[in-house]
């Protein structure tokens, strides 16, 4: 699994919420902009998705921070534990904070459901 993965899953998931359309915005051109954006007209949700695993180095450059702040949008942090439990955290741009948080027992499966449900009911009027 890999963050790819991790991107297609949530997607999916934010696609069988009625009225939802995702799709992931991954372009050469487009650095910097949020990896995914989920829409339930008139509402727009812009998610950045990593994925933390043991012995990875990752963080937020300062254009994805600045245009999270500008889109008001979420980062969605996956994370694996050394001793390989799993959680994930979802945080609200301009002030980055968890709005929710969960852990995935049963694999990533659930996680995304949790996720999609958290971004459609904090920006999406789901």
């Amino acid at each position: 699994m890999n963050e790819a993965d991790l991107k297609r899953a949530l997607v999916k998931e934010l696609n069988k919420l009625s009225g939802v359309f995702a799709f992931r915005v991954e372009l050469p051109t487009m650095i910097g902009i949020p990896d995914i954006l989920a829409n339930r007209p008139p509402y727009a949700a812009w998610l950045e998705v990593k994925y933390h695993r043991p012995g990875s180095k990752w963080r937020l450059t300062e254009r994805q921070q600045l245009l999270l702040e500008r889109l008001r949008g979420f980062l969605v942090t996956y994370v694996q534990e050394r001793d390989g439990e799993k959680w994930v955290q979802v945080e609200e741009y301009p002030r980055p904070g968890a709005i929710s948080e969960v852990t995935a027992e049963r694999g990533w499966l659930g996680a995304h459901k949790h996720v999609a449900r958290v971004i459609a009911i904090a920006r999406l009027r789901y």
